[in-house]
């Protein structure tokens, strides 16, 4: 229990941390803001849109699901699309506490891992793989739509030719060192070296494939919903922009510097559509909207949650 004190003292630290860098970062967005305007946008909110984007996030958690019980069917994982879908609503739940978007999986890992003692491994592959399928996903519109874009935005088109030139390599050096013989006394470095050979033996090319194309269609989906936020604030954003901007702005949102993503995501969003004279007012008002409106969906993972902790 001792050794436990010093562990949650620096978890709290750091918890600390992120959550007055937030602040920090929205003190910084507000600054520049017109409050009236913004306020003014905010109360304009009514029930068409929130069931719109209600639609496109629970759309958009069903074809996660999906994909991930198809990489787990590879693993031989049985596990059925309504329980991936269920663990999938509970971790966009735990997402609202958590640094960056992707803190629910650790959830969804110690959930199944009771289940699946001995598949410990497959199971982290798959939430691992079908993170990177999204990842995948979102370079792959940022390369493409920077490529076409770049003259329009005033940038220069060599950056997105070498973030196509680091992926390549990356790719080969994975190709290279797709399974690594070795064994290690330390029991920490075995696991991953066992994790990362469980993770690359994936060869499942059908499912990789329909994998790929569900990211697409997820990232289009996500696309959507700002695309109507934006239409919804009377903006007119071509849509190709946002084809750019919202994968640009997920990759930010990697980033674990503040809790899931917050000010991160609305300072680099106002960035960028400011290049394309929308109104920091009008970003900020679409992109906390969605945000609102996600976290209050989210609700139904955390009383999924209470309902799991009961049976």
């Amino acid at each position: 229990m001792k050794k436990l004190q010093p562990e949650r003292k620096q978890m709290d630290k750091k918890f600390a941390l992120k959550f007055m860098f937030t602040l920090f970062l929205f003190f910084l967005i507000f600054q520049r803001l017109d409050l009236d305007k913004f306020i003014n946008l905010l109360s304009k909110i009514n029930l068409q849109y929130i069931l719109i984007v209600f639609g496109i996030w629970i759309s958009s958690v069903m074809i996660s699901s999906i994909k991930w019980k198809l990489i787990m069917n590879h693993y031989r994982i049985n596990v059925n699309v309504l329980e991936a879908f269920d663990l999938y609503l509970i971790g966009t739940f735990f997402n609202n506490f958590l640094p960056t978007s992707i803190g629910g999986d650790s959830y969804k890992f110690i959930h199944l891992s009771k289940k699946f003692r001995a598949k410990k491994m497959e199971l982290l592959s798959s939430i691992l793989l079908e993170r990177l399928f999204g990842l995948i996903t979102i370079v792959s519109f940022i390369v493409v739509f920077g490529l076409v874009l770049a003259g329009k935005l005033g940038l220069n088109p060599l950056i997105f030719a070498a973030i196509t030139l680091a992926c390549a390599i990356g790719y080969a050096f994975l190709i290279k060192f797709r399974n690594i013989k070795s064994a290690s006394k330390n029991k920490a470095i075995q696991k991953a070296i066992d994790g990362y050979n469980t993770l690359m033996s994936f060869n499942d090319k059908p499912i990789f494939f329909i994998s790929f194309i569900i990211s697409i269609i997820f990232l289009i989906i996500s696309i959507l919903a700002y695309h109507f936020g934006f239409i919804y604030f009377s903006s007119s954003v071509p849509l190709i922009y946002l084809f750019l901007f919202v994968p640009l702005i997920s990759l930010v949102g990697l980033i674990p510097l503040t809790i899931n993503s917050l000010g991160l995501k609305e300072g680099a969003a106002i960035f960028l559509f400011s290049m394309i004279g929308i109104d920091a007012e009008i970003t900020l008002s679409v992109y906390l909207l969605v945000r609102i409106l996600l976290m209050m969906f989210s609700l139904i993972g955390g009383i999924r949650y209470l309902t799991h902790k009961r049976t």
